[in-house]
């Protein structure tokens, strides 16, 4: 049902429930933790995909993050 929504839908799809508190939290946590290559999300996205650290997909994730945040406005 939801396969190829992608970032703008899921951003356009949470941003209709706004303002809420809880996503607000959310969305600060997803900065903090997913907005730096060596953030924890990257990271542990990165050793969960791969084993290991991965320059790749520690970019990819940062850049979905961001791309969801500047969605989400």
């Amino acid at each position: 049902m939801w396969s190829g929504i992608g970032v703008g839908g899921v951003a356009e799809s949470l941003a209709a429930l706004r303002p809420d508190f809880n996503i607000d939290n959310a969305l600060a946590v997803i900065e903090e933790d997913f907005g730096r290559h060596d953030g924890p999300g990257p990271v542990g996205a990165a050793r969960f995909i791969t084993g290991e650290l991965d320059e790749e997909v520690q970019a990819d994730v940062v850049g979905y993050a961001r791309e969801f945040l500047r969605f989400m406005g």
